[in-house]
């Protein structure tokens, strides 16, 4: 995971994503719709692939977004447990609220058989993209992977935070973060 404490801008992992994102962002260097960083959340990153997608005007970022424990520290580790309420406060300004980014929440874990690891948790972006190339087989690129058949995770078995609580998600609606809801797995 990005460590904002020993990951800083000019540091070399963050330098290395930045320039990723430079080499995507030239036309005629990638074509693609969709572009997604699984598990890098930190804002160093992810606003600027924001901005790559608004310049290059034809691609959606699907962003995992930054978690914070209770005590509202950036969560680095899988022994932190994500706070919603401390995610969404600290998630407030970010520019994921852009037309062409969409910030989802919480991880969630994937059943991707034996012979591939079994149940592994993962970032959100990773089912949100399996759910979206799900949608597109079912019903074109131009409908939204929404719903019990287009907007199920396939192989999903729960989510890091249970959001079934409806106030829950339309918290994180409000706050331009697209809930994963573990009971059904719908985007």
């Amino acid at each position: 995971r990005f460590d904002p404490n020993l990951d800083g801008p000019t540091q070399s992992t963050t330098a290395a994503y930045l320039k990723s994102i430079d080499i995507l962002s030239e036309k005629s260097e990638a074509d693609m719709q969709l572009l997604s960083i699984p598990g890098i959340r930190h804002k160093a990153v992810t606003n600027v692939a924001v901005q790559s997608s608004e310049e290059k005007f034809n691609v959606l970022f699907v962003a995992d977004v930054e978690e914070f424990d209770s005590a509202g520290n950036y969560v680095t580790s899988s022994l932190q447990d994500p706070d919603l309420t401390q995610t969404i406060n600290n998630f407030d300004g970010r520019s994921l609220g852009s037309s062409f980014a969409a910030g989802y929440f919480p991880n969630v874990s994937i059943d991707f058989g034996d012979e591939a690891g079994g149940i592994l948790e993962t970032p959100p972006s990773v089912g949100v993209l399996g759910a979206m190339a799900l949608n597109d087989s079912l019903a074109g690129p131009y409908t939204s992977p929404m719903g019990y058949t287009r907007g199920r995770i396939s192989g999903a078995k729960s989510t890091k935070i249970d959001l079934s609580e409806k106030i829950d998600r339309d918290r994180l609606i409000a706050a331009n973060i697209n809930p994963i809801v573990s009971d059904v797995t719908p985007l």
